[in-house]
Parts: structure tokens; sequence; C-alpha cells
């Protein structure tokens, strides 16, 4: 059976209490895992002691290998950010 009108209260505290489950859940501890920048608008976080330069590769060739191949943002694997 369809409700009609507007969302109760309870029904917005039952859906965050939901959404509060599923992020503790889920959420990983950024303290355990390093930052890697691949470009100014995409940054990725993988476990400590994983090889950036490896991990950004990782990312920009399973990117560009997905079903609809859009080469994605034209990555350049040979330049790392931050590397002059």
């Amino acid at each position: 059976m369809q409700k009609e009108g507007a969302v109760r209260e309870e029904e917005k505290r039952e859906l965050r209490e939901k959404a509060m489950e599923v992020a503790s859940k889920y959420s990983p501890d950024l303290n355990e895992l390093q930052r890697v920048v691949i470009d100014r608008s995409t940054t990725i976080y993988v476990k400590k002691g994983i090889d950036p330069a490896e991990a950004r590769k990782r990312f920009i060739e399973k990117m560009q290998t997905r079903q609809y191949d859009i080469r994605y943002k034209n990555y350049d694997t040979s330049e790392m950010i931050g590397d002059e």
C-alpha cells in the first residue's frame, strides 16, 4: 500500500538511523589510508604502504578499460602531479 501526503517525522528519523547504520558499517578510517592525488578534482585513498605512483597508474588504467571506454579525462600516466 502506497502512502500519500507528507513524510512524517517518524519516517525521517527511521531513514536517518538507517543511513547512519550503513555509513558506520562501510566507511573506512581515513587515518589508516594515504591520499593519492590523481588530478585537481580527483583524489583516491589507498592503504598505507602502497606505492602512490602505482596506485595512481592502476586507477587510470581501470578508468580507461571501463565497459564504456570514455578515456577517463585522458589522464597522462607518465606524469605525476607535484613532480617537477
